[in-house]
């Protein structure tokens, strides 16, 4: 019981904090929202099988109310190149909400730059979530970006 309650308060306080970031972002995250969408065909989302440790299947998070799709790894080039930043939008399946974004690196020099849900200028689509990083560093660095589809 308590794993499931503190689950539960940690998909809530990583919602809040993602809702956050959509409603505290101001007008200069446009130059990266537009870069999300320059480089969001360029990787694709798969679903992930399983958590990162191996100790528990997909068909289980599923169970669990969660389902996490993330792109494969990818080159951010050092800072001050014209493709330092990247990212990609990814999409939830049907009936399935996203409510959060993440990324993975094998540099501390990665940093996230944007997560937000996407919206357009007609209404907020709620099962596109995209997320952004840079690399601050001055060399190559591999990473990865995913998001979390909460059950509707």
């Amino acid at each position: 019981m308590r794993k499931l309650i503190l689950g539960a308060l940690v998909a809530v306080a990583g919602l809040a904090v993602s809702i956050g970031v959509v409603f505290g972002s101001g007008s200069s995250n446009t130059l990266i929202r537009d870069a999300a969408s320059r480089s969001a065909g360029d990787v694709s989302f798969h679903p992930v099988s399983g958590d990162r440790s191996g100790k528990v299947s997909a068909s289980a998070l599923a169970r669990r109310g969660f389902k996490y799709r993330e792109t494969a790894p990818f080159t951010l080039q050092p800072d001050g190149q014209d493709d330092d930043s990247r990212g990609g939008t990814g999409r939830c399946p049907r009936r399935w909400k996203a409510i959060s974004g993440y990324f993975g690196s094998n540099s501390e020099q990665v940093v996230p730059t944007d997560s937000f849900v996407e919206a357009t200028s007609e209404r907020i689509t709620p099962r596109l979530w995209t997320v952004i990083v840079h690399n601050e560093g001055g060399t190559e660095a591999n990473a990865f970006v995913g998001i979390v589809c909460g059950r509707v």
